[in-house]
């Protein structure tokens, strides 16, 4: 679910103060407990502190799995490897993440939970072990038999592969490729929900949704379109839910060329209704089965 869902799960809710304005006024059972401002800063009413850290914590897990593919019920996928997935959802009631180990069942589509853990990094080890993604040396016994550099490089992939598990999200991943071309990604928020802006030199050039769509802005070159296009482009193909079957709906790339509109905020309007319209078309053909949960080897 997007920030606003989980937020309203939780029992908040945000109201824009006037057309598209800001700051959000928070409220819980109808009283107003603070604000949110569209660079995702919080503010509260003295008295309502005590909410800061509840939505502080839900603001950090959507954007943790912004651009994630969604999967079971309410969860994000991280990982996937052969008939192994790790996953994540959100506690509403510890208000913590919540990362799952699931093996798909060799006699029907249902998967088993076979851990969970509050622990990312703990989670990440039962995920490589479990699938054998990664098939860890045994220094004590192994590394006299294997040449010195196979060793190393086989480390350092296995560390590699860790790190990206346990730390980058595909917004992290797509910042950083988007980096080298002097472009700018960070997070903002509309009464949309949650969504990326691309600027360079200080200018907005685009903006891109929870699902990984792009809309540019202004008169950018073509050149550069296709730079952020194709980095937007591997950072799906090296996404887990480019190998399953079961992604939400098929992306889309936008262009300025065949939308036009007047403001960015319009832009996003349009853009969410397109993507309702797509979800609800892929509703229609795909049926998620509720995976089944071992609670003998799960774990928190």
């Amino acid at each position: 679910m997007d920030l606003l869902q989980l937020l309203e799960t939780m029992g908040y809710s945000l109201s824009a103060l006037g057309s598209e304005s800001f700051p959000c006024a928070i409220t819980k059972n109808n009283i107003p407990i603070g604000f949110l401002n569209e660079n995702l800063e919080l503010s509260f009413i003295p008295g309502t502190e005590n909410n800061q850290k509840i939505i502080s914590s839900t603001i950090e897990f959507s954007k943790e799995n912004f651009g994630r593919c969604k999967i079971f019920t309410n969860q994000f996928l991280i990982s996937q490897y052969e008939d192994y997935f790790l996953t994540t959802s959100f506690d509403i009631k510890e208000n913590v993440p919540i990362y799952h180990v699931y093996q798909k069942s060799t006699h029907d589509f249902n998967c088993e939970e076979i851990a969970n853990s509050t622990s990312k990094a703990e989670a990440v080890e039962k995920f490589t072990k479990e699938s054998r993604l990664i098939q860890e040396i045994n220094p004590n016994i192994n590394k006299m038999y294997i040449p010195k550099t196979q060793y190393e490089s086989h480390t350092v992939a296995l560390n590699s592969a860790k790190k990206n598990m346990e730390e980058l999200s595909p917004f992290q991943r797509l910042k950083e490729k988007l980096q080298q071309f002097k472009v700018k990604l960070k997070f903002l928020f509309s009464s949309q929900g949650l969504y990326g802006e691309l600027s360079k030199d200080s200018q907005s050039i685009g903006i891109i949704d929870n699902e990984l769509n792009i809309v540019f802005s202004g008169n950018l070159q073509e050149d550069l379109q296709k730079k952020i296009v194709n980095a937007v482009q591997e950072v799906r193909i090296n996404s887990p839910a480019s190998k399953l079957q079961v992604s939400a709906h098929k992306k889309k790339i936008y262009n300025s060329q065949n939308i036009k509109k007047t403001s960015i905020k319009k832009e996003i309007e349009s853009m969410k209704k397109d993507r309702e319209t797509v979800k609800q078309i892929s509703k229609d053909k795909i049926q998620m089965q509720k995976p089944k949960t071992k609670s003998s080897k799960s774990k928190r």
